[in-house]
């Protein structure tokens, strides 16, 4: 009898349903977003990037032990909330 194991890890999920191409997408997505938030954080720290940022974190933490791609919802709302701040520093005030 074998015994069937299931990914816990988003990120290792993501390598193994969508190859090499969509891992790194998906790797390469988290890394840019918290990169971005980590300046915006140095040149202003407003209450909003900083919730981004620990709001980024903590998801990624849970996808980290409990993740699975098709229940990721905080992870890529917080995703889109970084971009959305990251182009309000690229593009001025909005």
């Amino acid at each position: 009898m074998t015994e069937q194991h299931e990914v816990h890890i988003s990120l290792l999920q993501a390598f193994v349903e969508f190859g090499w191409l969509g891992g790194a997408a998906l790797a390469l997505l988290v890394i840019l977003s918290g990169w971005s938030l980590l300046k915006s954080s140095e040149s202003e720290t407003t209450p909003e990037t900083r919730f981004a940022l620990c709001g980024l974190m903590f998801s990624l933490m849970m996808t980290m032990a409990h993740g699975r791609l098709s229940r990721d919802g905080m992870l890529f709302l917080f995703l889109g909330y970084a971009a959305g701040i990251g182009a309000r520093g690229w593009f001025g005030r909005a």
